[in-house]
């Protein structure tokens, strides 16, 4: 059966940084597995599949590399990358194949990058950047702000997202206020 949290924001940082502790005091022999990182050479690709509940944008498809927007920030993925698991942040993932790099906006979901030099990229939307409308992120950014501090609790969180997410897209097509 699924999870699902009720705490409140603190409680789950909380969470977070006990979870983070944990991991952390792992055994020597994981250590030393993981130490033996190599680094890519010229020839290699790295395998992307990144799909929504919608449709598959790459399967299993090889590129040169992918920025992912991070729960920690933006970071790039590359063969033989370190094993990483990441929530996506609203933000800009972009895809590079022979020099050519496409740019989506996501709007959340999780990045997995496997020892193989396998990346899964998995999004609740993604939409390329050419698409987005930013005076319509600009009406929702103004929206949300006003109904921050209106209404339920549900409510509240809604705007919360609808700040966030507008704030993104309006980065991401370059329109800053």
């Amino acid at each position: 059966a699924p999870i699902h949290w009720s705490g409140t924001t603190t409680e789950m940082a909380l969470l977070r940084t006990a979870g983070a502790r944990l991991f952390s005091a792992r055994p020597a022999a994981a250590f030393a597995l993981s130490s033996r990182r190599t680094f890519a050479s010229g020839g290699e690709k790295l395998k992307l599949t990144f799909a929504t509940p919608y449709e598959t944008l790459a399967d299993n498809e090889e590129v040169d590399w992918v920025a992912v927007p991070g729960a920690s920030g933006m970071f790039g993925v590359y063969p033989n990358h370190v094993p990483t698991v990441s929530q996506m942040q609203p933000g800009v993932v972009q895809v590079s194949r022979g020099g050519e790099t496409e740019s989506y906006f996501v709007s959340g979901g999780f990045a997995f990058v496997h020892t193989d030099s396998v990346c899964e990229l998995s999004a609740a939307e993604a939409v390329p950047v050419e698409h987005l409308d930013a005076n319509a992120a600009k009406r929702m950014l103004e929206e949300s702000t006003r109904d921050m501090n209106a209404g339920s609790e549900v409510a509240q969180a809604s705007a919360h997202i609808g700040v966030e997410v507008s704030t993104a897209i309006i980065g991401a097509t370059g329109a800053h206020q």
